[in-house]
């Protein structure tokens, strides 16, 4: 966990960041994974493969200022993982409150090297406790928020979250509350330790109108998700004023997980015009995998 001095340091930088995003495109991988892709190449640097410290973090993060700005001003570093397996990850997070009720942006990068890249690329080879710099004009990221009860300080610094639990049931009819029981997520990748939680998210992709022709990315990239054990809804955008004017429209998507009320006919409405916002252009990255670069209209 970073110490709250560095911390400090670090949430400073970023409440003083300006400026716009260089020109990039955002891509979705074959791994249906979200990133920037820059007109440029950059260094990512080396960092350690063990908890981050504010040494490996800096750098990066005075490359992110120079690069996209949009998406990390005015945030605070998260100075631990949630979940902890995501190592090699920073996370920037800023608080939202709308109508008495919090959320937290959470804009997640991959800081660490990820592989494919040609050797004449890499400029520090790994040792055993770091991983290597790179020359890339790719930066990997997720973006998403989600409701919260608060967030946990410590000397004025955001160091924790509460999540505000989620009830699925407020997506199901009567009938699927009672014949539907598993409420429990099943786990389907030992190998990734990750979870399948398609029994809770489908209904939910239903009631919010989640399909064509509302949603044209169909399984490319899933804008609702359960992460945190709670709702989520995901962003394919690197700005969080960007973000926060979509969101402002259908807040009540994740307001009835506060609420456990209905969402209203003009959210709904507001959501999926924001859905269908998005389209795809198919085509092939450079080492020949699929790959789909996101349009937004």
């Amino acid at each position: 966990m970073i110490n709250t001095n560095d911390l400090k340091e670090m949430n400073a930088f970023l409440k003083q960041l300006d400026g716009k995003n260089v020109t990039s495109s955002i891509y979705v991988d074959n791994l249906h994974s979200p990133f920037v892709l820059l007109e440029n190449e950059y260094l990512l640097p080396s960092i350690s493969n063990m908890d981050l410290t504010i040494r490996d973090i800096f750098p990066y993060l005075k490359v992110l200022a120079s690069l996209i700005p949009e998406a990390i001003v005015g945030c605070s570093i998260l100075p631990m993982q949630k979940p902890k397996r995501e190592s090699g990850k920073i996370s920037f997070v800023k608080e939202i409150s709308i109508r008495g009720y919090n959320y937290l942006y959470v804009f997640k990068i991959d800081a660490a090297y990820l592989g494919g890249s040609p050797k004449e690329k890499i400029k520090v080879p790994a040792t055993q406790v770091t991983h290597p710099a790179i020359e890339t004009d790719r930066i990997y990221f997720s973006s998403r928020i989600i409701p919260i009860k608060n967030v946990i300080r410590a000397d004025g610094e955001i160091i924790d979250f509460e999540i505000q639990n989620f009830d699925k049931g407020i997506f199901f009819s009567e009938v699927e509350r009672e014949t539907d029981k598993s409420d429990m997520p099943r786990n389907y990748s030992e190998l990734f330790d990750e979870v399948d939680y398609s029994n809770i998210v489908e209904p939910i992709k239903l009631g919010l109108k989640i399909l064509h022709p509302n949603w044209n990315l169909g399984k490319i990239y899933e804008p609702v998700y359960i992460e945190y054990l709670t709702l989520s809804v995901r962003f394919l955008c690197a700005s969080f004023k960007e973000i926060y004017s979509h969101f402002s429209h259908f807040y009540e998507v994740l307001e009835v997980v506060h609420t456990g009320g209905i969402i209203s006919d003009i959210s709904l409405r507001n959501f999926t015009y924001w859905l269908g916002k998005h389209s795809f252009e198919r085509n092939i990255s450079p080492s020949g995998n699929m790959r789909w670069k996101i349009l937004l209209k």
